[in-house]
C-alpha cells in the first residue's frame, strides 16, 4: 500500500511546516539544505529530510525541476508544496536510497519569480520536511530570418527559436526598427514565425535595420548581442502580372471596342497595388506591335476600360490586342498573360465566322525530336470546311509556321520544339475578307528531354600515363546538342570532369598507374538531355608523357552557405606555377567549376538541397602539374 499525507500525519506536516527555520537552498546548482524535521513542532515523532542534489541552475520557466531527496524513515511518500498549495505529489519514495523527483512547472511559476518550496515526506507514523528555493529565469532566443532582399510590398520573413530545450510556445510581438523608430510590428505565430513589413522601405537598400522581438511574460526580449538582427535589407521592385479582354472579337468600322486591362502583384502575398499607366498594343502578324492607346491605372486591383473605338476604325484586318502595365519606380511592368485577337470589318462587307479545331499526332515528343509531332489545324464555318487563307502555329506564344488551308479546309505542320516541359500549342485562323479569323484552344505537348549514350574511346595499344581519352555524348532520336557535364572516375576517385561540348569532348587523363583500369564516364545531363553513363576497361602503358609533371595538393574550405548556395576558396599547391581547371563535386555530380590561376580560386556552387552534403574539389592538372583531390568536407544547408 502507497502512504499518503492523511489525517494526523498531514496534520503533522502543517505543524512542521510552520515550525522549520528557514533554512533556504542557495548556491551552486544542485547544492540544497535540508531542515532536520525535529520533534513536531509538538512532541510528534519525527524523520530527517534532506535535498541531497538540485534544483538545477539555471531554472528557464517552463523547465522540470529535478531534485534528489532522502529520508531517515522508510515507506515514505512525498509532496511539494508552496506555501498552502501543492505543486507536485510524488507518490512512494525509493526504499533503498536517494528518491529522484521531477517537478513539472509549466503555467506553475513566472519567469523572473522567486519561490520557496517544500518537501513533505510521511509514512503515516513519521513526518519531515525540507524546504528550497528556485527563480525561473526568462527563455532566451535567437532569430532565422529567411532573407533580407524582398520585394516592395511584401513583408520579412522569419521565424524565433528557442537557445534552450522547452515546450513553452513564445507569444508578443516581433518589432522592426530603423533610425532608433519602431517601423513595425507583429504578433509572433504559434509556430514562431514572424512577418514584419515597413510600408516605408521602397525599392532600394536600407542600411541598419533592426529586427528584434519585444519578449513576452516566458521569453526574454532580445538585444543587439541577445538575439537581435541587424542587416541592410534591399528592396526590389515588385513583380506584376497583367490580364486583358475585349469587349467584343468582331466588329465593324466605327463599331465601340473596348479593352479590359487589370494589373495586380504577382505574388498574393503582396499588400501593395500597382499604380501608374495602362497601355494597349496592336499588330497584324502577332509579332510587331505598335502602341494604341494609354490611360492612368489607379491600382486597387481595378479593371480599367481602355477605348480603342477610333483606331480599330481606321484599321481594319485581323489584329492581336495586348494590354501592357508600364510600370514605375516601385513596380515591374508586365504584359497581358495571354494576347486577344480581334477582327475589324470594313463597312458592308461579307463576314462568316469560323471556328479553328487542333489536333496532335501525338501528346508527347522529344526536345528537337528527329520525328517530329504533326500538327493540324482544321477550319470550320456553317457551310462546312473553309478552303481559303492560312493558319498561324504557335508554340509557347511564338509563331513557328504559318501554313495555307487546304480544300478540305485542313493546314499541318511539323513541331520540332527546342527546349523541355509543357508548351501549349495553338493554331490560329487569319480569316479573310469573307471569313473571320478563329484560334483554337490550345493543347499542350509533353516534351521530354533527349535520352543520351555515353561513350568512350578506347584505346588500340596501351595509353601513356596522361593520355587524352575522346569521349561521345549522342542524343537519340534529336538532334539536341548535350551542354552538360562529363565526369571521368575510377571507382570513388573522379579522375576529371569536362563540359560535353555539343556531344564531342575530350578529357587530358591524370597520371595513372600502368596496367589496366576500370573507368566510369557519366554524363550528368543538363536541361534538355537526360543523363548516360558507360564503364571502360582503359589500358595504360609505361610509357610517359612528354615533360615532367610535379605533384600538387588541392584544399577545400567552406567559407558560407546562402540561400542553399556554399561559397569555397580551392587552394592548389605545387612546386610548379598552378593553372587549370578545378571542379567542385557532390558525389559524382559537378556543384562548380572555374580556372584556377596562381592556385587559388573562389567559386560559388549550384543551389543545394537543406541537408547535409560533402563537397569535394579536383583539380584536373596540367601539362607540368599533376592531378590533385582535396578531402572531403562537409556542408550543412538549411
Amino acid at each position: 500500500m502507497t502512504p499518503t499525507l492523511t489525517g494526523r500525519s498531514a496534520r503533522l506536516g502543517l505543524l512542521l511546516a510552520a515550525a522549520l527555520p528557514v533554512g533556504l537552498l542557495t548556491g551552486t546548482a544542485g547544492s540544497a539544505s535540508a531542515v532536520d524535521g525535529g520533534d513536531g513542532g509538538g512532541g510528534d515523532p519525527t524523520q530527517t529530510v534532506k535535498i541531497v542534489s538540485g534544483p538545477q541552475k539555471p531554472l528557464f520557466v517552463g523547465d522540470e525541476i529535478k531534485i534528489s531527496v532522502t529520508a531517515s524513515a522508510s515507506d515514505n511518500a512525498v509532496v511539494v508544496k508552496e506555501g498552502d498549495r501543492e505543486i507536485f505529489d510524488g507518490g512512494a519514495m525509493n526504499p533503498s536510497g536517494p528518491t529522484a523527483l521531477s517537478i513539472p512547472t509549466a503555467g506553475v511559476f513566472r519567469a523572473g519569480t522567486h519561490h520557496l518550496l517544500t518537501v513533505f515526506v510521511s509514512n503515516g507514523d513519521v513526518s519531515g520536511s525540507a524546504q528550497f528555493t528556485v527563480d525561473p529565469q526568462f527563455i532566451p532566443s535567437d532569430l532565422d530570418p529567411a532573407g533580407f532582399q524582398p520585394e516592395y510590398g511584401l513583408p520579412l520573413y522569419g521565424r524565433l527559436d528557442a537557445t534552450v530545450p522547452t515546450t513553452v510556445v513564445p507569444t508578443g510581438t516581433m518589432a522592426l526598427e530603423r533610425g532608433g523608430v519602431v517601423k513595425a510590428r507583429y504578433p509572433i505565430r504559434t509556430d514562431g514565425t514572424y512577418a514584419l513589413y515597413d510600408p516605408t522601405m521602397t525599392p532600394g537598400v536600407h542600411e541598419d535595420v533592426t529586427i528584434y522581438y519585444e519578449g513576452d511574460a516566458n521569453y526574454a526580449p532580445q538585444e543587439i548581442g541577445t538575439g537581435a538582427v541587424v542587416a541592410d535589407v534591399t528592396v526590389t521592385r515588385q513583380h506584376t502580372t497583367t490580364t486583358s479582354s475585349l469587349s467584343a472579337t468582331k466588329i465593324r468600322q466605327g463599331d465601340p471596342v473596348t479593352v479590359l486591362a487589370t494589373t495586380r502583384s504577382s505574388n498574393t502575398e503582396s499588400v501593395v497595388d500597382p499604380q501608374g499607366r495602362m497601355q494597349i498594343h496592336a499588330s497584324p502578324d502577332g509579332v510587331h506591335f505598335e502602341q494604341i492607346a494609354e490611360v492612368a491605372y489607379p491600382g486597387g486591383k481595378q479593371t480599367v476600360e481602355v477605348p480603342v473605338t477610333d483606331w480599330a476604325a481606321t484599321h481594319p484586318g485581323f489584329w492581336t490586342i495586348r494590354a501592357v502595365y508600364a510600370g514605375d519606380g516601385v513596380s515591374f511592368a508586365s504584359a497581358s498573360v495571354r494576347d486577344n485577337t480581334l477582327q475589324v470589318v470594313e463597312p458592308g462587307q461579307p463576314v462568316t465566322d469560323t471556328a479553328t479545331a487542333l489536333t496532335l499526332s501525338s501528346a508527347t515528343t522529344t526536345v528537337k525530336s528527329t520525328s517530329p509531332v504533326t500538327a493540324t489545324a482544321k477550319v470550320t464555318a456553317a457551310g462546312g470546311p473553309v478552303a481559303a487563307g492560312e493558319v498561324r502555329f504557335s508554340v509557347r506564344g511564338q509563331a513557328v509556321a504559318t501554313v495555307p488551308v487546304g480544300a478540305d479546309g485542313t493546314a499541318s505542320t511539323p513541331l520540332t520544339v527546342a527546349e523541355a516541359g509543357e508548351p501549349q500549342v495553338v493554331a490560329t485562323y487569319l480569316g479573310t475578307s469573307e471569313h473571320v479569323g478563329s484560334a483554337s484552344p490550345p493543347e499542350v505537348l509533353t516534351v521530354a528531354k533527349a535520352a543520351t549514350t555515353t561513350t568512350a574511346a578506347v584505346p588500340a595499344q596501351p595509353a601513356a600515363p596522361g593520355s587524352v581519352l575522346p569521349i561521345q555524348v549522342r542524343p537519340t532520336g534529336s538532334t539536341v546538342a548535350p551542354t552538360g557535364s562529363v565526369v571521368v572516375s575510377e571507382g570513388a576517385t573522379v579522375l576529371g570532369s569536362v563540359s560535353a561540348n555539343g556531344g564531342q569532348t575530350q578529357l587530358r587523363l591524370p597520371q595513372l598507374s600502368p596496367g589496366t583500369h576500370q573507368l566510369t564516364i557519366a554524363y550528368g545531363g543538363d536541361l534538355n538531355t537526360e543523363g548516360s553513363r558507360s564503364t571502360l576497361t582503359y589500358p595504360v602503358g609505361s610509357g610517359t608523357t612528354p615533360g615532367t609533371q610535379v605533384a600538387s595538393t588541392t584544399a577545400l574550405k567552406v567559407k558560407k552557405v546562402v540561400r542553399g548556395k556554399a561559397k569555397v576558396v580551392i587552394t592548389v599547391s605545387s612546386s610548379a606555377p598552378v593553372t587549370g581547371t578545378v571542379v567542385v563535386l557532390r558525389g559524382a555530380k559537378v556543384v562548380a567549376s572555374g580556372t584556377v590561376q596562381d592556385g587559388r580560386l573562389v567559386l560559388t556552387t549550384k543551389k543545394l538541397k537543406r541537408g547535409k552534403h560533402q563537397l569535394v574539389a579536383r583539380f584536373t592538372g596540367s601539362a607540368t602539374v599533376l592531378a590533385s583531390t582535396s578531402r572531403a568536407v562537409p556542408v550543412r544547408v538549411r
